[in-house]
């Protein structure tokens, strides 16, 4: 298991920390009930909010594979051969395209994005993008690219992959980036 604080995937405390909220109210709320002896109702209320949180807390972080940690290889099939060259489309911080590095240790890859505007990751570049692979110790077999898919510049750079990850950015209005 990865601790969460290993890695700066760029997601906002309120995705990554928020049931630290209902830890603190739920459990603080019980503690205080059963010192001022509050109803028995009341006070395992409390409680069971407070283990809301940290359930929740406990699945974020480990049991669905981190959520700051590089993202598993959703399948066994995908590039199963255990080398080639894979494009990440809409790499942002790097999550998938290293989780695949990690796993599939002859794969080299290239993460393209536009890094800006914000979709749920604040301050997106490459630099953290590559400061994250160094960290998984991929960074020898990553590079990035800024730029969008279409431009002809960018795909005359990225005639590599042998495999795409492509990520689907929602933009303003919750039409996905691109689309009409």
């Amino acid at each position: 298991m990865t601790s969460p604080f290993v890695y700066d995937f760029g997601y906002p405390w309120p995705i990554t920390w928020i049931h630290l909220v209902p830890i603190v109210v739920g459990l603080g709320a019980a503690a205080l009930g059963v010192r001022l002896g509050w109803r028995h109702w009341v006070v395992g209320l409390w409680g069971v909010i407070g283990i809301w949180g940290i359930v929740g807390l406990i699945l974020t972080h480990t049991m669905m594979g981190g959520l700051n940690a590089p993202q598993r290889v959703p399948s066994d099939r995908f590039m199963a051969s255990g080398r080639g060259r894979v494009l990440d489309v809409g790499a942002g911080s790097g999550r998938a395209l290293i989780g695949l590095l990690l796993a599939r240790p002859q794969v080299t890859g290239t993460a393209l994005d536009i890094y800006t505007g914000f979709f749920g990751i604040t301050d997106n570049t490459p630099e953290r993008m590559l400061r994250n692979a160094r960290i998984a110790g991929v960074v020898s077999r990553a590079d990035t690219v800024t730029g969008r898919q279409e431009d002809a510049v960018v795909r005359r750079q990225l005639r590599c992959g042998d495999q795409l990850l492509r990520h689907r950015p929602y933009g303003p209005g919750g039409s996905v980036e691109g689309d009409p």
